[in-house]
């Protein structure tokens, strides 16, 4: 599935909703305009007045649909381009897919970084919800799981003294694969038999980075 991107450079925020949405779909980004018909996501981005225009068509299957969102030119930030442009790839996304995601037009890696830092920057876990309801439309019960996460990880950093470190452990196993996730992962169904070696490994690398840690 091409990916055109006209008046911006935001081609990974693009990449991995166009991913999530159409795993099945080849991508292929491309810096010429394709013709009319093929199977493709143009993605427009313009200043026009005031406003920042954002527009998105997507041709699949003989069927091409189109959006447009705006905001303010002067309050563009590139979080809330990137929010813009993810917004209207979702909407115009939609009509093509069987099913809608629960974790709406999400993508990336850990959707409760955004919320935490939301929090962190003011907000509250009200507020963080009307982000993934009202922004990223994610679905009632994701949304409660991602802000139980964030209530964890709020709670640990209140416990953090001034000499404790953060370490994040990744375990590349989960109970299913989320579609928004880019991580290195895969479903404990098809890998179990490497859940035993790889949590050995992970004991010994945490018995020999603990003394590490302590000594510095």
């Amino acid at each position: 599935m091409k990916l055109y991107l006209s008046g911006h450079g935001y081609r990974y925020a693009l990449e991995q909703i166009q991913l999530a949405l159409f795993p099945d779909e080849p991508m292929e980004y491309v810096e010429q305009p394709f013709e009319a018909g093929q199977t493709g996501t143009v993605s427009r981005l313009t200043e026009v007045g005031d406003e920042l225009v954002a527009q998105t068509q997507i041709t699949r299957r003989g069927k091409t649909t189109r959006a447009e969102l705006t905001m303010p030119a002067r309050e563009q930030t590139p979080v809330l381009v990137r929010q813009l442009l993810r917004r209207c790839y979702y909407q115009v996304a939609l009509p093509h897919l069987d099913v809608v995601p629960v974790w709406g037009a999400l993508s990336g890696v850990r959707p409760s970084k955004l919320t935490t830092r939301h929090i962190l920057q003011g907000g509250s876990l009200e507020s963080a919800d009307a982000l993934l309801r009202d922004v990223y439309q994610v679905s009632p019960d994701r949304r409660a799981l991602c802000l139980e996460a964030t209530r964890a990880s709020l709670e640990a950093l209140r416990l953090s003294g001034p000499r404790d470190l953060s370490v994040y452990v990744g375990i590349p196993f989960c109970p299913t694969r989320c579609a928004y996730c880019s991580f290195v992962s895969a479903s404990i169904q098809r890998e179990q038999g490497l859940l035993e070696p790889f949590f050995q490994g992970l004991l010994r690398e945490i018995a020999l980075t603990g003394p590490l840690l302590r000594a510095s």
